[in-house]
């Protein structure tokens, strides 16, 4: 069987809806005819499965994650909806959302084992290594930002965390590029590298085939955001404002995916525990989600 699809969702900060979109998405694929994992990675914080409509389950990533007699596959759960399936959370798991390193590798490690078309991670807020680790195990994740300041500067310190943790990684056995990496993440470093450019003529120095190296790293890197809660045109700066500063400062891709409208009946579906792609199907919202959903099968455009 081939390995799924693994389409991360992440946003700078929690309340931005990042995890409704996450199931929309899960079900809208999977009614376009695809098997769908949603997984909920929010550790400590998990709701994916309220918004599925489901009740948590003692069968939940942690339970996963502690005890090597199980799969992940075991974990696995049905939802009411064709197709769609559901891994949840740890809510109310003590010291959930700080796993080890090693759960955290035996999670890595298996989500490409789940026997699934795609699998949607709902990945926690905030930029711990955590949350990075689990956005880099997709090809091209998606950020979620709303139409407010302090959402693209979390986005923007996201892409720039989540950057700075792919460069550790490949470069983790090279002491003298690491080390440059480490001072890259430092604002205020001693050899004033603020951009990847900048970054890129010192690792030129060291080695001009590690600098050819990373710059391609850098160019097949890419994101896509996706704009939630747009109330008029003028919310849509967020998304062009995050791809002019990726580019500019860490020569990042960012590719405008798409937008979900302010929508009430948003809100009225959460409270039901039903997705509103399911519960108004005719609704603003869940037009732009499947439009949406159809973007995440194809290839990125940067518009």
């Amino acid at each position: 069987m081939n390995k799924p699809a693994i389409i991360p969702v992440a946003g700078g900060k929690g309340g931005i809806g990042k995890s409704i979109i996450a199931a929309n998405i899960a079900v809208t694929l999977a009614s376009q005819g695809h098997n769908v994992v949603a997984m909920d990675l929010d550790l400590g914080a998990s709701n994916l499965h309220a918004i599925l409509g489901i009740k948590n389950s003692e069968k939940n990533i942690m339970n996963f994650a502690t005890n090597h007699d199980v799969t992940l596959e075991q974990m696995v759960l049905p939802t009411r909806y064709s197709g769609t399936k559901i891994i949840c959370g740890a809510a109310n798991i003590a010291g959930a959302a700080d796993i080890p390193a090693t759960q955290k590798l035996r999670i890595i490690h298996n989500i490409e084992t789940l026997q699934a078309d795609y699998v949607i991670l709902d990945l926690g807020g905030g930029s711990s290594f955590n949350v990075t680790d689990f956005f880099l195990t997709g090809e091209m994740g998606v950020i979620v930002v709303v139409p407010e300041i302090t959402s693209l500067l979390d986005a923007y310190s996201f892409l720039k965390t989540t950057l700075y943790r792919r460069l550790q990684m490949e470069w983790q056995h090279e002491p003298e590029i690491r080390s440059l990496i480490e001072q890259f993440k430092n604002p205020k470093n001693v050899m004033q590298m603020q951009t990847t450019e900048d970054l890129l003529k010192h690792v030129r120095l060291v080695s001009e085939e590690t600098e050819h190296e990373m710059r391609m790293k850098l160019q097949s890197y890419g994101v896509r955001v996706v704009v939630n809660k747009v109330r008029q045109k003028k919310d849509f700066q967020v998304a062009r404002t995050i791809q002019q500063l990726a580019m500019k400062n860490l020569n990042l891709s960012v590719y405008n995916t798409g937008y979900v409208p302010y929508d009430p009946t948003v809100e009225h579906s959460v409270n039901k525990m039903v997705p509103f792609v399911q519960l108004f199907p005719q609704s603003a919202a869940a037009h732009q989600i499947s439009q949406l959903a159809r973007s995440l099968t194809a290839s990125p455009s940067a518009a």
